[in-house]
C-alpha cells in the first residue's frame, strides 16, 4: 500500500512502516537512514523559453514565472551558489501547488519555470521536453532520507526494501551514503 502525502504523519499511529523524508528532519524522528542528497535543478520548457529573454543569472528569475512550492506561500527564496558567490532571489509566480509533479506538469505545458528535483527531471531533459537553465550555478540540495516505525526489531520486508530504494535512488543523487543522525553507518541489509 501507497500513500502519498506532503505532510509529516505519525508512523506508529498511522500504521506505517517507511515513511520517505527529503529536506530536515524533525530531530525527534528515529530510527533515520539518510539516503543521499537531492540536487535540484531549474527548468522550464522550450516553448516558454522562445517567449522570455535568455537566463544566464539567477537575478535574471525575477519577473519571471516561477512556481512556488506550497509551503513557500506566494514568494519563494531560491539559493545559487557559483565558486564565492552566493544569490539569493526571490520568485514570484501565478501557481503553488505541494507537490512537485504538479509544478513539472505546468513547466511542460509551457507556463513557467520550477526548482525540482533531478530524479523527476532527469529523463525530461534528456527527451529536450525540459531545459536546465543556470547549469553553472548550484542550487540548494536536500537530504533524502527514509525513516521506519520499528524501533526495537526491523522486518525482513522492511529491509529488503530500503535496499531496493537505495538502489534505484542512488543514480539520481548528489552523494549516496548511509548514515544514521549520529553519523554512523548503518550495515546494508
Amino acid at each position: 500500500e501507497l500513500l502519498m502525502n506532503n505532510n509529516l504523519v505519525n508512523l506508529a499511529a498511522d500504521g506505517i512502516d517507511i515513511a520517505v523524508r527529503v529536506g530536515r528532519l524533525p530531530e525527534n524522528e528515529l530510527p533515520t537512514r539518510q539516503i543521499g542528497i537531492v540536487e535540484q535543478f531549474v527548468v522550464a520548457s522550450p516553448a516558454y523559453l522562445s517567449s522570455i529573454d535568455a537566463i544566464s543569472d539567477p537575478d535574471h528569475l525575477l519577473g519571471r514565472n516561477c512556481f512556488c512550492f506550497a509551503t513557500s506561500g506566494g514568494t519563494q527564496t531560491w539559493s545559487f551558489s557559483q565558486g564565492n558567490t552566493a544569490k539569493l532571489v526571490n520568485v514570484r509566480g501565478d501557481f503553488i501547488a505541494n507537490d512537485a509533479e504538479v509544478l513539472m506538469q505546468r513547466c511542460l505545458d509551457g507556463l513557467g519555470i520550477a526548482m525540482l528535483p533531478r530524479w523527476l527531471v532527469w529523463n525530461l531533459i534528456a527527451e529536450g521536453r525540459l531545459e536546465r537553465l543556470l547549469p553553472s550555478w548550484q542550487t540548494r540540495s536536500m537530504q533524502l532520507s527514509v525513516v521506519t516505525s520499528h524501533r526495537s526489531y526491523r522486518p525482513q520486508r522492511i529491509s529488503v526494501f530500503l535496499a531496493f530504494l537505495e538502489m534505484h535512488l542512488k543514480p539520481f543523487l548528489i552523494s549516496s551514503h548511509v548514515l544514521d543522525r549520529a553519523g554512523a553507518a548503518f550495515a546494508t541489509p
